[in-house]
């Protein structure tokens, strides 16, 4: 495993997902039953790494560190092709053509640079929607919706 990886796995996303998948398997290990030691296997993995917790839920069992420890002992891990992208939603142009359309410049938290445009019903609905991405407004436009 590499590093990215075993750093993912101390995130908040993966515990909640973590969480989710040892209840739906009934605080057990789906192997031997016990409650105790508990972690989340994965059946199998993409071939081009996402995220732990982006995994559908059904590749994912409940065992306890001991069978865990045993099935990588004696198994490789199985890598598959990445499910196709989720194909084009319809927009509904009505809903759109009544909303304005904006371009924000602004300096990211993380450092750099980044400009979106999107449709909202405001400038401050525009600048919330993107309030865990910005540390600073470079600039903010409205612009012509292309829609209307």
């Amino acid at each position: 495993m590499n590093n990215d990886y075993i750093l993912s796995l101390k995130d908040k996303r993966w515990f909640r997902k973590r969480k989710v998948i040892i209840k739906r398997d009934n605080n057990k290990c789906t192997v031997c039953g016990t409650s105790k030691n508990l972690q989340v296997h994965h059946t199998y993995y993409y071939k081009n790494p996402i995220k732990p917790w982006l995994y559908p839920n059904k590749s994912m069992l409940t065992v306890c560190k001991d069978c865990h420890e045993k099935y990588h002992k004696h198994n490789e891990n199985e890598y598959i092709k990445n499910p196709p992208l989720k194909k084009y939603i319809p927009i509904d142009r009505e809903i759109l053509a009544k909303q304005n359309y904006y371009e924000i410049e602004y300096i990211c938290k993380k450092g750099g640079w980044g400009m979106r445009r999107f449709y909202a019903d405001s400038e401050a609905d525009a600048l919330y929607k993107l309030r865990a991405k910005i540390k600073e407004v470079i600039k903010i436009k409205k612009l012509k919706n292309p829609i209307k």
